[in-house]
């Protein structure tokens, strides 16, 4: 899975109506239900800072390209809105910024 990096956006109510304008963001949240799969389709991202209800084959399903790094501690303390992140999904790294 290659690394990508995009803004980031907390939770569903305030991400949800800016994704649906443009592709592109990652998701940063709590834990995902099945209440996330409308956005999950449309995000290149999500970290998550629980565990997801969701199990990794229907986010595969529902989005193939999505990068996911879940049980990150403190997530959502330690990354502010539309910051840019990279996702390394093979290494489940998170780098602030772009990694050119």
């Amino acid at each position: 899975m290659p690394a990508l990096d995009s803004a980031l956006l907390r939770t569903f109510d305030p991400a949800s109506s800016l994704l649906r304008k443009q592709w592109g963001e990652i998701l940063l949240t709590h834990t995902l239900d099945e209440s996330f799969i409308p956005i999950i389709r449309i995000v290149k991202g999500v970290i998550l800072e629980g565990m997801s209800e969701l199990p990794g084959e229907m986010l595969a399903t529902v989005n193939p390209r999505v990068v996911y790094i879940g049980q990150v501690p403190n997530a959502m303390d330690r990354f502010e809105d539309y910051i840019t992140v990279t996702l390394d999904g093979d290494e489940k790294i998170i780098y602030e910024g772009s990694m050119d």
